[in-house]
């Protein structure tokens, strides 16, 4: 009836009884390399990076037309013409998201960039 400390479980009759411990692994998938060709990795590895960030300021314009709708929407159930009055509070607040989430897609393209072999190249020397 009873669950003790160790797994063990109490029977009507007072005597304990065992039950099985079952240990569940669960293994950890490799992640598979990419593969490129010889001639075109620097340009699809540049491709992946412009890829990530584009991405990321789209979700970004995304967070921020979803708050300006919530806002917006707040506003208007709150007072009359609520929408209106708080227009610029609620554009505000929304495009401040937008921007601090956009924010961190140069430098994630740039951190992106420098691990491809297009910024690893050997620069030529002036001298």
């Amino acid at each position: 009836m009873m669950e003790q400390e160790t797994g063990n479980v109490v029977s009507r009759e007072g005597e304990a009884l065992r039950a099985p411990r079952v240990i569940v692994m669960d293994r950890k998938r490799k992640k598979k390399k990419k593969k490129y060709s010889r001639r075109n990795r620097s340009s699809q590895e540049f491709e992946v990076a412009t890829t990530k960030s584009t991405r990321q300021i789209t979700r970004a314009v995304d967070r921020g037309i979803s708050e300006w709708t919530r806002l917006r929407r707040k506003s208007s159930r709150k007072k009359k013409d609520g929408a209106v009055k708080d227009s610029s509070r609620n554009a505000r607040k929304a495009l401040s998201k937008a921007v601090r989430i956009a924010g961190k897609a140069p430098k994630k393209f740039l951190d992106e960039l420098e691990s491809t072999r297009l910024y690893k190249r050997p620069k030529k020397r002036l001298i």
